[in-house]
């Protein structure tokens, strides 16, 4: 069953290595990798292609010639149109995937048919000076609070806008984040349903979410870790 990862990448060239044999080496070998490169200005094209694509037609690279004042959300949009799995798979182009990321988010959406979307917990890690991941300086995110415990997000609840409400856009400014766009899951079917989209404001991802919501999706946050998260600035 083939589930699709997408990515949006710029000036990845340090790290995109290491992201994408994250991807490589997952346990589930049934996907396809969309990425879609905007605008790089430094080596990423070159490696994504001659390291990857090449040698690996799971991956597929695409480039980005819509509108150059829209930065990312026009690749995000695109990389989710372009996929053609059962499952779209958001992940960004400097974090990196536990060898079962898939295989666990694809286990459990097939035993929850009633679900429509998941996402895993995430660890926050460092960077190296040479752009590998830090994993010394690993910090989960708040698993002891309750809140961020295994997560049942119900469309029509009071309770889901009261959590939502909660972590309005990427102001989390130490608030606990109650779900990852970057480590989502969500149904194909469910997103050529009702279509959501990323939008060119700072809040856009957080915007992407109540549109599923609003689409009437069923989502479930896990309390597994299965990605690592780069805390820095790219």
């Amino acid at each position: 069953m083939l589930v699709s990862i997408c990515m949006a990448v710029h000036n990845s060239a340090a790290f995109i290595r290491n992201t994408l044999s994250s991807v490589q080496n997952q346990t589930y070998k049934d996907f396809e990798c969309i990425i879609v490169d905007d605008y790089s200005t430094d080596d990423t094209v070159n490696i994504i292609y001659e390291e990857f694509c090449k040698t690996d037609k799971r991956f597929k690279l695409f480039i980005n010639h819509t509108d150059p004042n829209k930065p990312y959300v026009d690749s995000h949009n695109l990389s989710y149109e372009l996929a053609s799995g059962k499952y779209l798979f958001r992940m960004d182009h400097d974090d990196e995937m536990f060898p079962d990321c898939v295989e666990f988010q694809v286990n459990f959406m097939e035993e929850h048919p009633e679900i429509d979307g998941s996402c895993v917990n995430m660890s926050r890690v460092g960077e190296n000076p040479d752009g590998t991941l830090d994993k010394t300086k690993d910090a989960t995110f708040n698993l002891k609070d309750p809140r961020e415990r295994k997560l049942k997000i119900e469309a029509s609840s009071k309770e889901t806008c009261d959590l939502f409400n909660q972590y309005n856009a990427f102001a989390f400014k130490g608030n606990l984040m109650c779900w990852f766009n970057q480590a989502s899951c969500l149904r194909k079917s469910f997103f050529d349903t009702v279509h959501p989209r990323y939008e060119i404001f700072r809040t856009g991802d957080y915007l992407f979410w109540w549109r599923v919501l609003a689409g009437g999706a069923r989502l479930y946050k896990h309390h597994e870790v299965k990605m690592y998260y780069r805390e820095c600035d790219h």
